[in-house]
């Protein structure tokens, strides 16, 4: 009986403890509920610049907030300030953390910010921030922010509670399922509620794009460009402008804070580069990796290598100033590292010296590609280039490749364009049009779709056993290596 009548009196201790913990909180910051500024300030010891201060004081009317603007103007920090904000100022309260790239963008910066906001503050804050969630102590089953994946819309249904905040972050990448989940959140009559998106903006379509227009009357929407804000260098600014080119998709994106147009003659649409960028693939069974080369043609250009393995880039790197022998020196060291199953050389102009170099030196997984060649399908392309490069777009809106977080990469793919010929085949414009526009050469983009594993649509081999050789000659002709490129012509006869 003394046993029980413990329990009894230790169990109705913490229940004491848990309803005067929602009041002692309550006297520490409940003067904060309506004035997120002041709680940022005070209680944080932030600085938040104009256009932070203006959604800060929007979020104590909301509910719906949307924010895009560009890179560099500290809306994962302003989310971190709501999120402690708002379990702080409400007893029991809960938050849920929303992004498209979750384990990075939760995982790896807005957590990790809150956990800097939470050592930087004057005063000890009573809340524990984990790998996954941020708990306020003495009630950490009750009263919490918890990230969610954003994938699966079934993770974000039972959203409810009496004060509920639902912090998007890139919600440009949440689909329209989630955004659905997310207003059935919604149902719990009377409660205090705040949804608030942020993002860089994507293409013209989407969820994130639809609240700005079609959804406009139900969003407070704001935006900002980054030479509003003093986080961001000018000096930053100037250099993509001339990285990227100011007309590019990325830079009205990523600098200016505005959804990019995206005409009739753009090859990879902005969205399908961004999701290939947050989507995660499952690693392939075998190590399958491919190299695509170009090979630099002037002084100013820079030769390129892609490292892919699986439907899965790896990513480019880049060298410039080399000569023939430098090139394929480079290259024969990263074979040796890497060893892959086939490396793809451009061998238009100087990369025919490459290519005969890296046999020379006993590489026998070197493909010479020719790009200007016909097409499998000549009849829906207009050459090689043009091929491949639309198979990788096929690709990209099937989300079937995941690329690196690669702004060169991507701002290059995004300014790639094409046209139809007379005839009806599919034309990208020439590499000299596209270096006038952006200011330099597509060099990582055609490594990158060189390399592309469903790039190249027929084998080489397929192409020998076609072109009527005796089976000695076809024998030889494989052992030679493999050679695409004007060795054959489009019906597969050996022109050379």
């Amino acid at each position: 009986m003394i046993r029980g009548l413990r329990t009894w009196a230790e169990t109705a201790k913490v229940q004491i403890a848990a309803l005067e913990l929602p009041l002692s909180l309550s006297d520490q910051f409940g003067d904060y509920r309506n004035d997120p500024v002041s709680f940022a300030q005070d209680v944080l010891g932030a600085h938040p610049e104009p256009y932070q201060r203006e959604i800060l004081q929007a979020s104590v009317g909301g509910p719906r907030i949307a924010w895009r603007a560009g890179h560099g103007v500290g809306k994962t920090t302003l989310l971190s300030w709501i999120l402690l904000w708002w379990l702080l100022t409400r007893p029991f309260s809960r938050v849920l953390i929303l992004a498209p790239a979750f384990e990075r963008q939760v995982g790896r910066y807005l957590l990790p910010e809150v956990k800097k906001w939470v050592r930087r503050a004057p005063d000890s804050l009573p809340v524990r921030v984990r790998s996954n969630s941020v708990e306020v102590k003495g009630a950490e089953r009750d009263w919490f922010a918890l990230g969610v994946q954003a994938s699966d819309s079934t993770m974000v249904e039972g959203g409810h509670a009496e004060s509920l905040c639902v912090l998007a972050d890139e919600a440009k990448g949440l689909n329209s399922e989630v955004i659905a989940a997310l207003h059935g959140t919604q149902t719990d009559a009377g409660g205090d509620r705040l949804y608030l998106l942020a993002s860089v903006p994507g293409g013209p379509s989407g969820p994130f794009y639809d609240v700005f227009h079609k959804g406009s009357r139900l969003w407070r929407g704001f935006h900002t460009a980054a030479h509003d804000s003093s986080l961001v260098s000018p000096s930053w600014i100037e250099e993509r402008r001339e990285e990227w080119g100011e007309g590019s998709p990325l830079f009205v994106s990523r600098v200016l804070g505005e959804f990019p147009e995206e005409s009739e003659g753009t090859l990879f649409r902005l969205s399908d580069l961004e999701g290939a960028v947050s989507r995660s693939l499952e690693p392939p069974v075998a190590d399958t990796v491919t190299f695509g080369v170009d090979v630099a043609r002037f002084g100013g250009d820079r030769s390129a290598l892609a490292t892919w393995n699986g439907d899965q880039l790896v990513g480019v790197i880049t060298r410039q100033g080399m000569d023939v022998m430098q090139v394929a020196s480079w290259v024969a060291s990263e074979i040796n590292e890497r060893k892959p199953k086939t490396v793809r050389i451009d061998e238009i102009g100087i990369g025919a010296g490459v290519v005969d170099r890296l046999r020379q030196l006993g590489h026998r997984n070197i493909e010479a590609v020719s790009v200007s060649r016909s097409a499998s399908k000549p009849e829906l392309h207009a050459n090689l280039r043009a091929e491949i490069f639309w198979k990788l777009r096929e690709a990209l809106e099937k989300g079937e490749v995941s690329l690196p977080k690669d702004e060169k990469l991507l701002a290059e793919l995004s300014a790639i364009r094409y046209d139809f010929t007379p005839s009806g085949q599919i034309r990208l414009e020439k590499k000299n049009e596209t270096k006038k526009r952006v200011g330099h050469s597509p060099d990582l983009a055609d490594a990158a779709v060189l390399g592309f594993p469903g790039g190249m649509g027929e084998p080489w081999f397929p192409m020998i056993a076609r072109a009527g050789l005796s089976p000695r000659e076809q024998r030889n002709r494989i052992l030679a290596g493999p050679h695409l490129g004007p060795a054959f012509n489009s019906s597969g006869t050996i022109i050379r």
